[in-house]
């Protein structure tokens, strides 16, 4: 993306990196997107965080978009692996009407053998039916599903949307 033009800023806490400039366009920052501001968030420990710091730094994507200057311009693409985490953004993104803003949206869904709570369905449903009454539609999907033995499941699907609403807001 860099190599085209863009400005890509990389988000990931768990790497336990600091924050510095790859390249003229590519920035990496030592936090994490979330539900809210932290310098203290405890994750949940598991084979993706193994190798992590205990506590990281997380932000929501309003705040990073002010720490960085911003808060006027639109995401042209926003990726988001989180791990099961974006159940809980997606739904703050939806509330606060963040996603106007986002021309493209990509992340991994996630439903681990304990996490998000299975009471939590109906929600993560309508969080996906929202996201497309905003006007988000799906133009890639890949889903894959792992047996670890007969009682432990991890479904994952990887899935592009375009939002088809958005609208410049440059004047």
């Amino acid at each position: 993306m860099a190599q085209l033009g863009c400005e890509v800023y990389s988000f990931d806490p768990s790497m336990g990196i600091a924050d510095h400039q790859r390249s003229e366009r590519v920035h990496f920052f030592n936090m994490g997107l979330a539900t809210l501001d932290s310098d203290n968030f405890m994750p949940l420990m598991d084979g993706y965080t193994v190798n992590s710091k205990k506590t990281w730094k997380i932000r929501t994507l309003t705040s990073i978009k002010k720490m960085l200057g911003h808060e006027k311009r639109a995401i042209d693409i926003l990726k988001m692996d989180v791990e099961s985490y974006e159940w809980a953004i997606m739904e703050t993104l939806l509330k606060n009407k963040t996603l106007s803003s986002v021309r493209q949206l990509t992340l991994e869904w996630h439903i681990f053998p304990n996490e998000p709570m299975r009471t939590e369905f109906h929600n993560m449903f309508g969080v996906y039916m929202d996201l497309k009454k905003m006007g988000f539609r799906q133009f890639y999907m890949s889903h894959w599903a792992r047996y670890h033995s007969m009682y432990y499941f991890n479904s994952q699907a990887d899935n592009s949307l375009v939002n088809t609403l958005f609208q410049s807001h440059s004047g």
